[in-house]
């Protein structure tokens, strides 16, 4: 059975471009990051979250994203980006309220030096006005091709400028019994 322990959460009290999580113990088989966030793109209701290791700008790859709304369906692979992106974040771009979209993100083997870290996500987002096709569900995989243990993760908002107050992100370590 698995232990899971909490390392570390952030909640915004302000608006920030992006949050770092440092220091990241490697005492740990994997890492999860658990989000409830919003972005300030004002022409839609969700945006694209992204993540970085170790302020890397290098070798993100082989991503794959799926993600469904009542009229759509989105699925497309990525390669070679400086970042690794991730569906889906609420924005302020409609409605009345901000649809804060929700993240589950693991982070496989983020330690182990002779493997290059794979990434899976669960999110989606629902927009607030009822009119908007912009209800999304995805799931999302990915890579970064470098064998460096993880020591800092930047989360942010690909299209806004800022993630909103109230944005959650929580990192868990997840032990092997």
């Amino acid at each position: 059975m698995a232990a899971i322990e909490a390392i570390k959460t952030t909640r915004l009290e302000s608006w920030v471009s992006s949050i770092t999580l440092s220091s990241i113990p490697s005492s740990y088989e994997h890492l999860e990051l658990r989000v409830s966030a919003a972005g300030n793109r004002a022409s839609y209701a969700s945006d694209i979250a992204y993540l970085r290791f170790n302020s890397s700008t290098t070798s993100y790859t082989d991503q794959a994203m799926l993600g469904s709304a009542p009229n759509s369906e989105i699925c497309f692979a990525q390669s070679s980006r400086s970042r690794m992106d991730l569906y889906r974040l609420g924005t302020i771009g409609v409605g009345k309220r901000i649809p804060y979209g929700a993240l589950i993100i693991q982070i496989r083997d983020y330690a182990n030096t002779s493997k290059n870290t794979t990434v899976v996500a669960f999110g989606g987002t629902s927009a607030v006005d009822n009119t908007s096709n912009d209800r999304q569900v995805s799931v999302c995989g990915g890579a970064w091709h470098q064998t460096t243990a993880i020591s800092s993760i930047e989360f942010g908002d690909v299209n806004g400028t800022y993630l909103m107050t109230g944005s959650v992100v929580s990192l868990y370590g997840i032990r092997s019994s």
